[in-house]
């Protein structure tokens, strides 16, 4: 992989850490506020007298109470499924940092491979020529790859986070206008 696809990769790998970190912080701080919902809900529904529901009081502080009830409720529905989604986006986030780490861990490996066959071959210029043209068809299809693969993760975050979506955007533009300008130059 080029060294402009390496730098790309680990800070895709970097974002997607710092990602991860903000997601985890967010799930345990929503966890904190519904187990503090759920003990607030289970108190007041201990201390609610629902005999008199049976005869249908209307008295402040019994309306009061379901108020509270049905506010705590939703509000437990609503924090269960942020954390639903918040844990979804954790799993994604993990699968992404193995992907890429593994991404670079080949790569890492296979620079090394090609650096002792590049020591060790003694080709004439002319086959030298044609390594090299095949390299750099190799770097450009592998950051066209990069580029794709970056479209399809600001599809995937478009909905979830629009402003993290239009700063990828606006990364994957300048990755473009950089790769355009190597292949004017290549060529």
């Amino acid at each position: 992989m080029s060294d402009l696809c390496t730098k790309y990769v680990e800070n895709e790998l970097n974002n997607y850490k710092i990602r991860l970190n903000e997601v985890e912080n967010n799930i345990r701080s929503y966890e904190i506020e519904f187990k503090t919902v759920s003990k607030n809900l289970s108190k007041l529904n201990k201390e609610k007298d629902w005999t008199e529901d049976i005869f249908h009081s209307v008295s402040y502080s019994k309306t009061s109470d379901n108020i509270k009830l049905s506010t705590l409720d939703n509000s437990k529905s609503e924090l269960n499924s942020n954390l639903s989604i918040l844990r979804d986006e954790h799993d994604i986030l993990v699968e992404k940092i193995e992907e890429l780490t593994n991404i670079l861990k080949v790569d890492k490996e296979s620079t090394t491979q090609k650096s002792i066959d590049k020591n060790e071959s003694t080709q004439d210029n002319v086959s030298r020529e044609t390594i090299n043209s095949d390299t750099l068809d190799n770097q450009l299809i592998e950051q066209i790859t990069s580029l794709i693969n970056k479209q399809k993760f600001i599809i995937q975050i478009m909905d979830k986070d629009i402003t993290r979506s239009k700063l990828e955007i606006n990364n994957s533009i300048i990755l473009m206008e950089r790769l355009i300008e190597k292949v004017k130059k290549d060529i």
